[in-house]
């Protein structure tokens, strides 16, 4: 990546796809590593559809 507009890519692969896997939250705490995710509809769609489950919110 050589630009913050420009789109990541995997050294082996090429160029990476963007997901879409929903809101994100973490603790401002430096040293903790708490945090939750609200998977999106996409995210969700795509686990199904990989037969892994997952609740929206």
């Amino acid at each position: 990546m050589t630009a913050a507009t420009s789109t990541p890519e995997c050294r082996q692969h090429g160029p990476m796809t963007q997901r879409f896997t929903g809101t994100w939250y973490a603790c401002t705490e430096l040293t903790c590593w708490s945090a939750v995710l609200f998977p999106s509809a996409e995210l969700v769609a795509d686990l199904e559809a990989q037969g892994r489950t997952a609740k929206a919110p």
